[in-house]
């Protein structure tokens, strides 16, 4: 952060050009989410509930700073980005999400952790995923190899769903808060964290890391410097947990892994990774570019549309995406393009979401989402494979108003087997969930 927080400053300076503008967020409160929320007794938050309550926290500040400032141009600018560098460090901040995501997969698994963003770590380069036990892991690493790999790619993917989330806000329902600084944190810490892992740095903050630990468990992070752990357990998913070895202060498994335990291959596909992830700032949203006019070919109304790249680090390699937004008088589309690929083969899928449709069942007003996916995915999510495995989703969100302000609503979320960006499940799963909107 100390060497990015200069760079972002300038760079994300031009996405305040239009933050005299600003508007009330919409808030989205998902109080339940089941299975997940009682799978293992009660575990919270899922990954949706992470990402919202998050997104929630930042769009009413950013709001709220916009209103207090919005005769005052550079004390609007210093006090968003004051407020999101702080938030760094705080519970509900980006970091806190990342870490968040992380957790949510052991806890699919019943596995417990300790999020250490409430110990207040503030001005930390590091911090850890902690109170989780070799045990733990070794089990499910046994047991979910897949879901092991994801378990270490999943703070990266949080910060992209996160600016996604974000830049869905901006496009459809016309919220101008200021959050260039945010989406540039969350684009350039994340590349930034790849460069860190594919060099030989890794290896000094490994030992940094092992040494500040010592004996002492239950303070250790679950597994060091994400990317390394990644690449290493993407490329070595039979290799027994334990067979890390013996910590170096002789008490418990060795967890980190660092650039001089990865073979030549697994070094370059991390490398090869880093370079893939600079196709996240292919984004017209980071530089205040929200959207592209043009005239609707089947009726000839206006018709705004915008377009992003994603690279993510998944369970069988990495997924590269092309996120097509749609704005027309009739509807409200995202058209994802995916290109799921492991170390042998690409794999094809694609993604419509229909949102806001509205819908009238026994004189009773709703809207409704609709979410429909379809993929080829590595077989059993396996890295060196060349089968694949047909699958796919489909989702569906029932809004119905309560107040001029206020709305609830209830989702229905099934999958079969495969990876989905911010859905824990690599299995089938059908999910549940409730929550309330709310508009200001």
């Amino acid at each position: 952060m100390r060497y990015l927080i200069p760079l972002m400053c300038l760079v994300a300076s031009p996405a305040f050009a239009d933050s005299a503008e600003y508007s009330p967020p919409v808030f989205d409160l998902p109080l339940l989410d089941a299975h997940y929320n009682f799978s293992n007794g009660y575990t919270a938050p899922s990954m949706r509930q992470s990402l919202l309550w998050s997104k929630d926290v930042y769009q009413f500040a950013h709001h709220e700073l916009a209103h207090e400032f919005s005769a005052k141009p550079g004390w609007r600018l210093a006090s968003t980005i004051g407020f999101d560098i702080v938030m760094t460090w705080m519970p509900l901040g980006d970091s806190w999400l990342h870490e968040e995501w992380h957790r949510a997969v052991m806890g699919r698994r019943g596995i417990k952790s300790y999020n250490d963003v409430y110990n207040l770590p503030v001005f930390s380069d590091s911090i850890a995923v902690s109170h989780v036990t070799d045990a733990g892991l070794e089990q499910l690493k046994l047991n979910h190899p897949a879901e092991f790999v994801r378990l270490s790619a999943a703070g990266i993917e949080a910060q992209y769903e996160f600016n996604l989330a974000l830049e869905n806000d901006v496009f459809f329902t016309g919220v101008r808060n200021a959050n260039g600084f945010l989406l540039w944190m969350n684009a350039l810490n994340s590349i930034a964290y790849l460069d860190t892992c594919a060099g030989q740095d890794s290896d000094t903050l490994t030992a940094e890391f092992n040494r500040q630990d010592g004996t002492n468990v239950p303070k250790r992070d679950f597994t060091g410097l994400d990317c390394t752990a990644w690449v290493y357990d993407l490329h070595r998913p039979n290799e027994p947990y334990a067979q890390r070895g013996v910590h170096p202060s002789g008490v418990g498994i060795d967890r980190y892994i660092s650039w001089s335990d990865l073979s030549g291959a697994e070094r370059s596909y991390l490398r090869r990774q880093r370079d893939l992830s600079l196709l996240n700032l292919i984004d017209p949203f980071l530089f205040n570019h929200n959207s592209n006019t043009a005239m609707n070919p089947v009726d000839d109304s206006a018709l705004r549309w915008n377009a992003t790249l994603r690279h993510h680090l998944t369970s069988f390699g990495y997924s590269i995406d092309a996120n097509l937004f749609l704005h027309t008088t009739q509807i409200d589309t995202v058209l994802i393009i995916h290109n799921y690929r492991n170390k042998r083969h690409a794999f094809p899928g694609i993604s419509v979401e229909l949102q806001r449709l509205p819908i009238r069942t026994f004189a009773i007003p709703f809207n409704m989402s609709i979410t429909a996916s379809l993929w080829q995915q590595p077989q059993q999510q396996r890295f060196d494979t060349n089968k694949g495995a047909l699958g796919g989703r489909i989702a569906a969100r029932f809004v119905y108003p309560l107040h001029t302000q206020w709305s609830t609503y209830i989702e229905t979320d099934w999958k079969t087997a495969g990876w989905a960006a911010g859905n824990v499940y690599l299995d089938t799963n059908t999910s549940l969930r409730a929550g309330l909107l709310k508009r200001w």
